[in-house]
This record gives C-alpha cells, structure tokens and sequence, in this order.
C-alpha cells in the first residue's frame, strides 16, 4: 500500500495537487514524487545527504510546526531535480527542500535561509562537490 504524503498547500506553481506518494527509481539513485491525483505529474527528487554529507540547511521553524512537530529524526528531506536536457544539465534546487514528516506523512517545500543555491548541478554534487 501506498504511503500517501499530503501537502496542504500544495507545492508552488502545483498548488490545486495535494496528495503524492514517494516511488524508488530502479538505481535507488533518485526518487519520484508522482501526485496521485494526477499520476502523469511527477517530480524528480534525491536524499541531498547522500552525495553531500556537509548540507546542513537552516530550516526555519514554522515549517516543523506546519508539519505537526516531532523530533528532528521523523522528518524526511529532499532535494527537487531539474532534469533539463539530460544528466549532464541537470541541477539539483538546495535552497528549497521537501520537508516531510514521517509520522503524520505531511510535506510541505521549504525556503531555507543558508546560502545554497536552487540551480546546483547534478554532476558536481553526485561527485562529491560542493
């Protein structure tokens, strides 16, 4: 059964789309975000943790009591992928992450306020760059 994540809000520029579910890709390298209620909606989404280790973004709190609350460890963070033409291209948006509460299953995408920038390339942060 599918873990339904609700955005109340919806996501920017999506707003009237609140409900998506979080699938794995086939090299567990990205993930979706397909809405449910439009599955031809997705967005390409990665762990930003996993290829850069240092992130450290600076999450203002309303965004945790939107959410409900809870400890630091039942959220869930994800960065947005702009795929562009192909991999090479691509960029990775570090400045406004999904943050998502694993207990109620609420989301909702962030504006942080460390200087990380929305057009961060794919390639340089899967190698490892900052």
């Amino acid at each position: 059964m599918e873990k339904i994540i609700t955005f109340e809000e919806g996501i920017p520029g999506f707003e009237k789309y609140k409900e998506y579910v979080i699938l794995e890709e086939n090299t567990k390298q990205f993930f979706y975000l397909e809405c449910v209620e439009n599955r031809s909606l997705f967005f390409v989404i990665v762990d930003p943790f996993k290829y850069m280790p240092s992130y450290s973004p600076d999450i203002p709190e309303k965004y945790f009591e939107i959410l409900g609350g809870g400890e630091t460890s039942d959220f869930a963070l994800y960065a947005m992928l702009n795929l562009g033409v192909n991999l090479h291209t691509a960029t990775v948006n570090l400045k406004a992450p999904l943050l998502i509460n694993t207990n109620n299953l609420k989301g909702v995408q962030t504006l942080i306020e460390n200087d990380y920038g929305i057009k961060t390339s794919l390639v340089q942060l899967m190698k490892g760059c900052e």
